[in-house]
């Protein structure tokens, strides 16, 4: 899979601006933890932090530069300040990161993606959410990016890790009929037919995936 941006070349130093949102978090988290192929070296570059979105008045561009969020960079959705061109419209730095590494539509990524793109234009709407938050941390610890990036790195970390435990689940059931560990009965009342399922298992997501309408539907899970 090739970089638009960097062919595979390797990556020496990443940039965003101070006080990174949520979305230029969530995209140098992607590069950090899926990256290793499209941005080599990625996790040993240097990171930088522009006081704006427009280039900084003492950088200088290199081919090897990875910009997140700011400049005329490709994974930059408001790059008006360097090209006049509006807002990409439902992209944020995130998504158009993802979309680089042709990772977007992995079903463990794909809701992380979906809220970080739809809290970035109008955070305010949820004001305890994460993105508010990120806001919050930035303030309290004004000066310390690397621990907002840390406290945040592991927030994604634990939803990811949620993701792909609850995508386990179609595989694991599967493994748990066949083992007898695991059934699945209908029963009428009132007019409806209910799917009952019953299960032994360890996952703690389970009960939600037996639940959910593309998972088996289940009206009671035990």
């Amino acid at each position: 899979m090739k970089n638009p941006q960097h062919n595979n070349k390797k990556v020496r130093r990443i940039a965003t601006h101070a006080r990174p949102h949520l979305d230029e978090l969530a995209a140098l988290w992607l590069v950090m933890r899926f990256g290793k192929s499209c941005f080599p070296d990625a996790q040993q570059a240097s990171l930088h932090f522009w006081t704006s979105g427009a280039m900084a008045p003492d950088w200088r561009p290199e081919p090897t530069d990875l910009l997140i969020g700011v400049g005329s960079s490709p994974y930059n959705e408001h790059p008006a300040l360097m090209t006049g061109q509006r807002r990409k419209q439902g992209q944020c730095a995130a998504t158009l990161i993802a979309q680089a590494m042709g990772i977007a539509g992995e079903r463990e990524l794909a809701p992380i993606l979906a809220y970080v793109a739809g809290t970035d234009a109008a955070p305010e709407r949820d004001p305890f959410g994460l993105a508010v938050c990120v806001k919050d941390l930035n303030e309290r610890f004004a000066g310390d990016s690397q621990r907002v990036i840390g406290i945040v790195f592991a927030i994604l970390d634990a939803k990811f890790h949620a993701q792909r435990q609850f995508h386990s689940c179609a595989a694991e059931f599967a493994k748990l009929r066949l083992e007898g560990k695991a059934t699945v009965v209908e029963a009428e009342r009132g007019g409806k037919t209910l799917r009952i399922v019953a299960a032994t298992t360890g996952n703690s997501k389970f009960q939600s995936w037996a639940r959910w309408p593309q998972g088996l539907g289940a009206a009671v899970v035990i």
